[in-house]
């Protein structure tokens, strides 16, 4: 599955919004943006939204 479907169904299952994602883990919106979109390979933003949404970093990105 590509990695902005997996994280748009967690924060919908969680009831959450990209913004309140990233207040939740101290990143802007767009920096939470960038790294779902893939736009910029951000490992430390990713490895927060993955523990924010308590989903295994490696099931969702595959750093090459």
């Amino acid at each position: 599955m590509i990695p902005r479907k997996i994280i748009n169904k967690a924060l919908i299952d969680r009831d959450l919004s990209q913004v309140s994602l990233a207040r939740r883990i101290g990143r802007s919106r767009e920096a939470v943006v960038q790294a779902i979109r893939g736009e910029k390979r951000l490992r430390p933003t990713r490895a927060l939204i993955a523990e924010a949404l308590d989903i295994p970093y490696d099931e969702v990105w595959t750093d090459e």
